[in-house]
């Protein structure tokens, strides 16, 4: 992967976020049919409720810092390992051996429909040819009724040959249309967490509606491990994103897409902070 210079642009409308701090606040996320972590004040809980038994499965000390120096927020208990990312005040969780081919069957948020990019990266890794698809992104997170949603620990993000492309952009149509879209920039791998700072993260596009040929504004994404929800003043059907500037990577400025969800839910749901008061009101934990 080769360097490039920073494009440069002008900002003329800005994200609209309801993040997490992950080292500040409380909050939970469930997985599976009955478990779920929940991080409330100083400790980090493995928590088992299926409605006739409740109890804590393994506690740890929280940590004064949440978010390693690679930006993942990495959960270690007892009984439970996982990587936790923010998605628009939502806590999503990793699936353990998530796989590819599982892709095809039960995609739990919208499928877009003709995607095009400007170009898609390939190479050799380890004598075996990679290519980063542009429709990689839309696949990240899944939505299973009995694990909830998740994200894929080995998934490969969309990027752009920019040694060949000169303006890099994704091009999509929602079948309804949708009003914001929920980003997450870089290379995401739970398994090689220092590829998203190694690499070039996205920082900020420009969305066209092109039924229209118009566009409908410039956007900044935030640089770190999680989701940055863009809301535009209209539903689009038509949409195309273009590429204008990065953060460069510690090695490598290929610009690395992970993830782009269609109509996603807008405003927080607290991240569960109404269950963790009906722990603390059963007494399982301590207020």
């Amino acid at each position: 992967m080769k360097k490039i210079i920073l494009i440069l642009s002008v900002i003329v409308s800005m994200q609209s976020m309801n993040a997490l701090d992950f080292n500040k606040d409380d909050f939970c996320v469930n997985f599976g049919m009955f478990e779920s972590i929940v991080v409330y004040k100083n400790t980090i809980y493995h928590i088992f409720d299926d409605d006739e038994n409740t109890k804590v499965l393994s506690k740890i000390d929280r940590p004064q810092n949440l978010i390693n120096e690679n930006g993942y927020v990495n959960i270690e208990l007892p009984t439970v390992r996982t990587v936790l990312l923010d998605y628009n005040g939502r806590v999503v969780v990793s699936r353990v051996n998530g796989n590819r081919k599982e892709l095809d069957t039960d995609i739990g948020f919208e499928e877009p429909k003709e995607i095009k990019a400007s170009s898609e990266l390939i190479e050799n890794v380890k004598n075996v040819q990679v290519k980063y698809d542009s429709k990689y992104p839309f696949y990240f997170l899944k939505s299973q009724k009995e694990i909830g949603t998740f994200f894929y620990d080995d998934a490969l993000p969309w990027v752009p040959d920019i040694k060949k492309d000169d303006n890099p952009y994704l091009e999509f149509k929602s079948i309804n249309g949708t009003a914001s879209l929920a980003i997450l920039p870089g290379y995401i791998d739970i398994n090689n967490q220092k590829l998203f700072k190694n690499n070039s993260r996205i920082k900020t596009i420009e969305v066209y509606d092109m039924d229209i040929n118009k566009k409908i504004g410039t956007y900044n994404l935030n640089d770190f491990v999680g989701y940055t929800v863009v809301n535009f003043p209209q539903k689009i059907k038509y949409i195309k994103i273009i590429l204008t500037e990065y953060y460069p990577g510690n090695k490598y400025n290929d610009p690395c897409l992970s993830s782009i969800v269609i109509n996603p839910d807008n405003g927080p749901d607290k991240a569960g902070l109404w269950y963790i008061q009906d722990l603390i009101k059963r007494k399982v934990i301590k207020s």
